[in-house]
């Protein structure tokens, strides 16, 4: 067989799985919980701990990748503040 059966054969057997899946209803829809945390005094988004999560990591590997280097990683740090 070709790649192209074989894709095809792999996307027949795709969608046969998903309406064996839908005839038992079960259906699976990943859910985002936009609030991780509400009360009435603040709210937590989850994008924004995701997206704070994202900047410190950067800056993580940033400052390590100028230890390795040799370079003072101080004004890099400053930098990226």
């Amino acid at each position: 067989m070709n790649p192209a059966e074989l894709s095809i054969r792999n996307l027949k057997s795709t969608v046969r799985n998903l309406v064996e899946w839908e005839e038992i209803n079960v259906y699976i829809h990943p859910r985002m919980h936009p609030r991780l945390i509400a009360n009435p005094y603040f709210t937590i988004y989850t994008f924004g701990v995701l997206l704070a999560t994202a900047y410190l990591t950067a800056l993580w590997w940033v400052v390590r990748r100028a230890r390795r280097a040799g370079m003072d990683p101080d004004p890099i740090l400053s930098v990226c503040l």
